[in-house]
C-alpha cells in the first residue's frame, strides 16, 4: 500500500511540474485563501472569541460613572465613591479600584522612570493572579502609614535588578520614598496587554476622613458573584448610587452608573469591523475555491485522453480517482504550506495596523500576541481549507472524463463544495473556542 503512495506522490510530482503555469497558479490562489483566511480568523479568534487570561473572566466587569447631560459614558468615581461601592454591596465577590501611575526609580542603579499603577489591596485576588515571587499586597496596607510596598513586574525585576530572588524585603526608592519590594508578578502579566507595561504596584492608602467625592480619577473593577449576572449588578448599583445621591444631596445629581463585562467593553467598538473583514476574506475563499474548480476543470480538457488511455489500459475507475486524488492533495499541501507564510505574514501587517488604529489603553494588545501563536482551531481551519479544496480539485477531471456523469453532478458538486467551504470557514464562530480556559495557565499560577 505504501509503495503504490509513494507511486502516485512521484507520478503526481512529475505532472504538476510539467504542468507550471496551472501548479503556480493554483498553487497560489490556495495559498491566498488558506493564508487571508486564517490571519483573519486568528485575530478574530484573539479578540473577540478567547477570554481574557485570567480565570473565569467572563465574570469581571468595570463599573462606570455615566452623566448624559455631558455626554459621558464612560466616567471614573471617587475614591469616597469607591469605598461606598465596596462595603454596600452584595452582588460582587471583589471590587477593586486602579489608577495609572508615573514613577521615578532610584538607587542601586542610574534613575529611570516606569509606569506604575495603584491599586487596592485585593486587586490580585479579583483577577485570581498570584504573584511568581513573594506575596500580595494584604488588607491592612490600604491604610495610611502601611501602603510603602511594591510589587514588581517579572520584566522590571529582570531587567533592572536581574532577577535576583533577594531584592524580597529590599527598599528601593520610588519618587524620593522608600518602599518595600514584597513581590513580583507572573511573567506574562499584563491587565489590559497593551504596549504600556506597568512594572511597579504600589497600594491605595484611603483615608476616609479626607475623601473628596468630587476627585473622579479611579476605574473600578469588579467579579461578579457565581449566582450573579449583569443585570442584577446593574439593578443593585443604580440602588447604591440613588442611596448616595439622597445622603449628599450636593453631588451631581445627574450622574448615573454602568456595569459591563471587562472583555465586552474592550472589543465592543472592534467587533463590527473585525465580523465584516472576517465575511469579506470567506467570500475571498468561495472566489478561491471557484478558481481552483475552473482551473482544474480547464487541466481536465488536456488530460482527458490521459484517462481515457489509461482505463482501456486496464485501470479501474477507482485506481483513477486513487492518483487524482494524490495529484490535488499534493498540490493542496504545497498550497498550504505556502499558505501560512501568507498568513503569517498577513497577522504582521494586521498588527502593525491594530496598534496604528487602535491606541487606547483598553485595547486588548493580548490579541496582537495570540494571533502569533500556534491555535488548534486556526490549524483545523486550515486543514478543513486544505481537504475541500483538495476534492473539488482531484474530482473535476475524472468528472469531467465521464461527460453524462459531468453534467448531470459537475456543477452542483462545486457548489456542494463551495457552500462547505463557507461553513468550514466560519465553524469556530459557531461552535465557540473550546480551549478558552485554558489560556496561559502560567498567568494565574
Amino acid at each position: 500500500m505504501m509503495e503504490i503512495l509513494w507511486q502516485d506522490l512521484r507520478y503526481g510530482w512529475r505532472t504538476l511540474r510539467r504542468s507550471p503555469a496551472f501548479t503556480i497558479v493554483a498553487v497560489l490562489t490556495l495559498a491566498i485563501g488558506i493564508g487571508a483566511n486564517a490571519a483573519i480568523f486568528s485575530v478574530v479568534n484573539a479578540v473577540l472569541l478567547r477570554p481574557l487570561p485570567f480565570p473565569d473572566s467572563r465574570r469581571i466587569v468595570w463599573i462606570w460613572e455615566t452623566d448624559e447631560n455631558r455626554n459621558v459614558h464612560r466616567g471614573t468615581a471617587s475614591p469616597a465613591e469607591f469605598l461606598d461601592w465596596r462595603d454596600r454591596n452584595h452582588v460582587f465577590e471583589e471590587l477593586s479600584a486602579w489608577r495609572q501611575l508615573f514613577f521615578t526609580v532610584t538607587g542601586h542603579h542610574e534613575a529611570e522612570q516606569f509606569w506604575g499603577a495603584q491599586v487596592s489591596g485585593n486587586f490580585f485576588r479579583l483577577f485570581r493572579v498570584r504573584p511568581a515571587l513573594g506575596r500580595d499586597f494584604l488588607s491592612e496596607e490600604e491604610q495610611p502609614g502601611q501602603e510603602r510596598v511594591v510589587i514588581l513586574s517579572y520584566g522590571l525585576w529582570q531587567q533592572r535588578y536581574g532577577g535576583d530572588r533577594n531584592v524580597l524585603g529590599a527598599s528601593i526608592t520610588l519618587d524620593g520614598k522608600p518602599y518595600t519590594v514584597i513581590g513580583v508578578l507572573p511573567r506574562g502579566f499584563s491587565l489590559f496587554g497593551t504596549s504600556r507595561q506597568f512594572d511597579l504596584w504600589v497600594p491605595f492608602a484611603f483615608n476616609r476622613a479626607q475623601l473628596n467625592r468630587e476627585d473622579h480619577e479611579l476605574i473600578v473593577f469588579a467579579r461578579l458573584r457565581d449566582d450573579v449576572g449583569t443585570p442584577q449588578a446593574q439593578a443593585e448599583m443604580a440602588t447604591i448610587l440613588a442611596e448616595l445621591k439622597k445622603e449628599y444631596p450636593k453631588v451631581d445629581q445627574n450622574n448615573g452608573i454602568l456595569v459591563t463585562g471587562f472583555h465586552d467593553d474592550i472589543v465592543s467598538d472592534k467587533r463590527p469591523a473585525l465580523l465584516i473583514l472576517l465575511a469579506a476574506v470567506a467570500f475571498v475563499l468561495l472566489i478561491c475555491c471557484a478558481n481552483v474548480a475552473n482551473l482544474t476543470l480547464a487541466r481536465g480538457t488536456a488530460r482527458e485522453r490521459e484517462i481515457a488511455l489509461r482505463a482501456a489500459l486496464g485501470a479501474n475507475r477507482n485506481r483513477v480517482l486513487r492518483q487524482l486524488l494524490t495529484e490535488s492533495m499534493l498540490l493542496a499541501l504545497i498550497g498550504g504550506i505556502l499558505g501560512v507564510f501568507v498568513a503569517f505574514g498577513g497577522l504582521h501587517l494586521l498588527r502593525t495596523l491594530l496598534l496604528l488604529d487602535l491606541r487606547d489603553e483598553q485595547l486588548c494588545h493580548r490579541s496582537c500576541k495570540l494571533i502569533l501563536s500556534s491555535d488548534m482551531i486556526v490549524q483545523f481551519l486550515i486543514d478543513a481549507s486544505e481537504l475541500l479544496l483538495g476534492k473539488s480539485s482531484c474530482l473535476c477531471p475524472l468528472l469531467y472524463s465521464h461527460r453524462v456523469v459531468f453534467e448531470a453532478f459537475a456543477i452542483p458538486f462545486i457548489g456542494i463544495n463551495a457552500t462547505l467551504f463557507f461553513l468550514f470557514s466560519n465553524l469556530p464562530l459557531i461552535l465557540q473556542n473550546r480551549r478558552a480556559g485554558d489560556l496561559v495557565r502560567e498567568t494565574c499560577h
